[in-house]
């Protein structure tokens, strides 16, 4: 049995929270007399995919499971409780969400804890973006423990940059 990590989920409270209050009054700032607002969610998302190794493919990392987890789901459990009729649709929403897979022998299941924690709307963790994990380890490798830094100085440069051009 073993997880197979393809993505690296970050949270709101990943980042600090001098930033997200900074990066929330240039968004206002910049969204003003806009047609469609660009949400903090959506800049992370969109500055996460600026780091994108151009010739690189994602290599998802295989992990031997620590501990068993509480619950799994299965792919047809998950398009029930989404609300899916097609497969594909069900891959490109667990891709967007970077839920990250567990395979049994010849079975993949999904983390119960980590789709309920997607779902519950009270939840303190708020899901902001995800990212390929060999693009994280890349990052990782190149800045240390202060890549989170490097994504929040990235952040506020694409902003500004944007502001500047007039965008």
């Amino acid at each position: 049995m073993r997880t197979v990590v393809a993505y690296k989920r970050f949270y709101k409270d990943d980042f600090e929270k001098d930033f997200i209050n900074l990066l929330d009054e240039k968004l206002s700032t910049f969204n003003e007399n806009k047609e469609q607002s660009l949400s903090i969610k959506d800049h992370i998302q969109n500055v996460l995919n600026t780091n994108r190794l151009r010739n690189l493919t994602n290599k998802p990392v295989v992990e031997p499971i620590q501990s068993f987890p509480s619950g799994l789901y299965s792919q047809k459990d998950l398009m029930n409780l989404f609300n899916i009729k097609h497969k594909v649709a069900l891959y490109r929403k667990l891709e967007l969400l970077g839920i990250n897979k567990m395979e049994l022998g010849n079975m993949v299941r999904y983390s119960k804890e980590e789709i309920d924690e997607e779902l519950q709307e009270d939840n303190d963790r708020e899901f902001l973006a995800r990212m390929y994990i060999t693009d994280f380890l890349h990052l990782t490798k190149t800045y240390g423990d202060k890549y989170i830094l490097e994504i929040q100085k990235q952040a506020l440069k694409v902003l500004e940059k944007n502001e500047i051009a007039g965008f």
